[in-house]
């Protein structure tokens, strides 16, 4: 993104002509030799708008070292544990071992140093490399006790965040497999601790105002700024009825030797670039210079080669003066956009910019606009205003230069002497100890309320940030923690009228900020108290002192900070069991012992901040709350020594040993249980679960000095989790899901589980009656069988088609009716198992005498029909169907003779074979 950042820089600085005459270099970081014209000496008459000789000035950066060790690394020895180690006389070899990321490998160099005397405890700290943009995260071994031999620390390396380049001052403690961040040990004397106050005290007792106190500041870091001085040299600095030019001299100077001074005995990285503008803008390095970069001038009394200090203190005023009747903020700024586009460099950046006066030349927005350039990218803007007349050109010209908040980027400087301190402060604004600092306090609402300073509409004063007040909350935005100290007050009134004698003004508050390591840090502020009535208080303040009573860190480093104090516990004096004092006369002395964290300090009685042991305090309505201060030293006792061994769970439930076991010393205490389940390695435990009570560990030790029982064993089971895949069975597009499930051990990098044969069998004799499986696929379209190994969570799909040869018989009935008859014809049709109908045969119909068929019911019937379904087909009388019935009637004449009548007539067929006779037919 930054590069993205610059290249935009780039690009916006293209499509604006720059003239030649606008910017110019006068020095340049590197072997290039750049011939330049030395500026005119200031006289009373006109002045030349052009330099018109030229100093020769190179800055040549300081080379780095380079570390070397032994490239090829021997095998870590394991450790074997055989009781407390013999110290001899002689000497002996250690053996680091590093292990560091380069071109994106782990690499592991051995170095051997040789000639160190048996006995000695040595510091793991004092052995680590300075490997170019890694820090030392963890150590095998804190400090180590020198034997003949198997004098082994290990240690481990990390990346450090972008642009930040760590000093290391003190070793990570523990093991490597119970890594600790490195932020929570940062000692007071080291760069990235933070120190946060708060204090309480009344303003007007009598009206129960009181004031809140809070102050924070910081151990700059050593990631280093580029920092760029912008300063006015037109000729107003020197010839408006005042020598304004000396002191901003003074004041760069001190500046720069603020910046260049080591940080807690380590080297400035920080680089300062000077640009000079009138109606030019000149630059007097063409990048940005280190303490320790060398400048080479070749300019008349000057010329030689110059560290980067000294060129700032003195040689660069033999070059550099005021010119010009012209301030043209707009060359100013166009310049710096270019010094920044041009630095290849993720650290922050700052441009300090002074005038002291208005535009006249080049074009106001235009300035503002590369102002914000800048600010967009990161570089924060301090724009300050020395001896401008009145308000309007500070709000017109320099505020909106600024970056926000202006109340703490922009400056309006009236007094000449303070000039000085204020680029002081700057530095030490610029020397980061942490960021997005934010403190939150809660004030303690059952007796107090947020008030207004005495004669003022004010709740607070700031230094610097922002204050957001929310009821009883109260939150100091204050952005960058700092060298400098940064102050707020907030103001408080007794809301409760019963209250008295001791209170505390607060429920809680905290510090919260990102550290240098880029992690997110929360401490809380211990909170602040006051008396009621007429009642005091003396709280004791117990503060880390070596054994000669020197403050120092918890490095044990030396400190010349009282502010800065390893603060080791504070209480409340109390008499008579309580802590709001009477009036009248005190005498309190320290004790002798202190347990602070399970840490047993003594009483140093030439603590040299401490408070005399003979003071008597007096407390009173004018002195109502007193601070006592006492100096504790760590108490040592005999080391015990001993070791931790683990074992992991195998596959098949046995347990292999660790290659290499853990060393530990404690503080000897007759009588103590060390335990097994307090040296569990956090490590493991990402796949394993430690088994407190496993049947062949060794789940305690006792602490006794000499004792040869001293190897404790931990026993980590494999942690299962749980695994499946899904078999999903589609017929007809309807699917069922099966879910198969399992366990695997959480430290297996495949997560599969094993197909079993029953997953994958048809459900033929049920569900899928009628069906065969056509394919068994995963969700890449793969086959897949029994016995083959899926990962977790995968769906199989077992897609079924219609088995032809899964058949039945379904049986119907057509039958015919023709008045009373009915003739049945059963009939059986094949088909397969899924099918609920069968086709139905052509139907033919019957011959029946006398009748026939109703065509309509052979046309009309099913084509389909289901299991013992009847096909009804009916007949009807069929006319056309007759026969011929006849009678005959024989008449006997007289004569004797006969004469035979025949009587005919037509019937349907199924007609009975009879007639009636008719009288005409006798």
């Amino acid at each position: 993104m930054k590069k993205l950042i610059k290249l935009m820089l780039a690009l916006m600085l293209m499509l604006t002509v720059v003239p030649t005459s606008s910017w110019q270099v006068f020095a340049t970081v590197g072997e290039e030799t750049i011939t330049i014209e030395n500026k005119p000496e200031e006289n009373t008459g006109n002045f030349s708008s052009e330099p018109t000789t030229t100093p020769e000035v190179t800055v040549v950066p300081e080379s780095t070292p380079e570390i070397t060790a032994t490239p090829d690394v021997a095998p870590t020895p394991e450790v074997t544990p055989t009781g407390t180690p013999e110290v001899t006389v002689g000497k002996t070899t250690l053996v680091t071992i590093h292990q560091y990321i380069e071109n994106d490998q782990v690499v592991n160099k051995e170095v051997i140093i040789e000639d160190l005397e048996i006995g000695q405890t040595i510091q793991a700290k004092d052995y680590a490399l300075s490997i170019d943009g890694q820090t030392v995260v963890s150590t095998s071994n804190d400090s180590l006790l020198l034997q003949r031999s198997d004098n082994v620390i290990v240690y481990e390396y990390e990346i450090i965040n972008s642009g930040q380049l760590l000093s290391y001052g003190s070793v990570i403690a523990g093991s490597s497999s119970n890594k600790k961040a490195r932020s929570a040990k940062v000692g007071n004397d080291e760069p990235g601790a933070v120190f946060t106050t708060k204090q309480a005290r009344w303003v007007d007792e009598n009206s129960g105002i009181a004031a809140i106190d809070f102050t924070v500041k910081g151990n700059p870091v050593i990631t280093g700024s580029d920092v760029l001085l912008i300063v006015d040299n037109s000729a107003s600095m020197t010839n408006a009825g005042e020598d304004r030019w000396t002191p901003l001299q003074d004041s760069v100077k001190s500046f720069v030797n603020e910046l260049y001074a080591d940080v807690n005995g380590h080297t400035s990285t920080n680089k300062i670039g000077l640009l000079a503008f009138s109606s030019n803008a000149d630059s007097y390095t063409d990048g940005f210079a280190g303490v320790n970069d060398l400048i080479s001038v070749n300019a008349g009394g000057s010329a030689g080669k110059y560290s980067a200090k000294e060129y700032y203190n003195n040689i660069l005023w033999n070059i550099l003066s005021p010119y010009g009747n012209s301030t043209n903020y707009e060359v100013a700024f166009e310049s710096a956009v270019k010094m920044f586009t041009d630095l290849d460099s993720d650290r922050p950046k700052f441009v300090i910019f002074l005038s002291d006066g208005v535009p006249n030349a080049g074009d106001y927005e235009t300035a503002k606009m590369y102002s914000n350039q800048l600010k967009t990218s990161g570089v924060k803007v301090f724009s300050l205003g020395l001896r401008l007349a009145g308000e309007k050109p500070f709000n017109e010209f320099i505020e909106p230069l600024a970056s926000n908040p202006t109340s703490q980027y922009a400056k309006d400087i009236q007094d000449l002497s303070q000039l000085q301190s204020i680029y002081r402060e700057l530095a030490g604004q610029i020397k980061i100890a942490g960021t997005d600092a934010i403190i939150t306090d809660y004030i303690n609402s059952e007796i107090f309320e947020i008030a207004s300073k005495p004669d003022s509409n004010v709740n607070y004063e700031a230094s610097h940030g922002t204050v957001l007040i929310e009821g009883n909350k109260v939150v100091w935005n204050i952005g960058d923690i700092t060298e400098s100290e940064k102050k707020l007050t907030i103001y408080v009134k007794v809301s409760n009228v019963n209250a008295s004698g001791l209170v505390y003004t607060n429920t809680s508050a905290n510090n919260t900020y990102v550290d240098y390591a880029n992690s997110s840090q929360t401490k809380d502020i211990p909170n602040a108290s006051l008396t009621i009535g007429n009642k005091g208080s003396i709280q004791m303040n117990y503060y880390l002192v070596d054994k000669n009573g020197k403050l120092i860190s918890q490095t044990g480093a030396p400190l010349d900070d009282f502010s800065k104090r390893v603060v080791l516990e504070t209480e409340m004096f109390e008499k008579n069991g309580s802590s709001s004092l009477d009036f009248g006369t005190y005498h309190p002395y320290p004790p002798t012992t202190i347990v602070v964290d399970n840490v047993t300090y003594v009483y140093v009685a030439s603590g040299e901040y401490n408070t005399s042991i003979d003071k008597v305090i007096i407390l009173n309505p004018a002195n109502k709350t007193e601070n006592v201060y006492y100096g504790y030293k760590e108490y040592t006792v005999p080391n015990f020594i001993f070791y931790v061994q683990h074992y992991l769970e195998n596959e098949d439930g046995s347990f292999t040993k660790q290659e290499m076991s853990s060393k530990y010393e404690t503080p000897s205490v007759e009588g103590e249980i060390l335990y097994a389940k307090n040296y569990v390695n956090e490590g493991y435990l990402t796949n394993y679960t430690f088994v407190e009570n496993h049947k062949d560990s060794i789940s305690q030790i006792e602490n006794k000095i000499n004792s040869q029982n001293n190897l404790l064993t931990v026993y980590y089971t494999r942690i299962m989790d749980n695994i499946e895949y899904k078999v999903n069975h589609v017929v007809n597009g309807k699917s069922t899901i099966d879910t198969v499930k399992g366990t695997i051990w959480r430290g297996e990098s495949q997560k599969t589980i094993e197909v079993t044969s029953d997953s994958l069998k048809a459900k033929t004799d049920k569900d899928y009656a009628g069906y065969k499986i056509e394919s068994i696929k995963d969700g890449k379209g793969n086959d897949v069988k029994f016995g083959d190994k899926v990962p977790n969570g995968t769906i199989i799909t077992i897609n079924y088609i219609k088995d032809e040869t899964q058949t039945k018989d379904i049986h119907y009935t057509v039958k015919h009716v023709a008045g009373t008859q009915e003739i049945n014809d059963d009939f059986t049709v094949t088909v397969q198992v899924l099918e609920t109908k069968a086709p139905v045969q052509a139907i033919i119909a019957k011959t029946i005498i006398g009748y026939k068929v109703v065509q309509s019911d052979i046309d009309n019937a099913p084509t389909t029909v289901a299991e013992g379904e009847v096909i009804t087909i009916n007949y009807v009388k069929d006319e056309t169907q007759t026969k011929e019935v006849s009678y005959e009637v024989t008449h006997k004449l007289p004569n004797g003779d006969s004469e035979v009548v025949t009587v005919k007539e037509t019937v349907w067929i199924n007609d009975a074979d009879e007639l009636k006779v008719t009288a005409e037919s006798i």
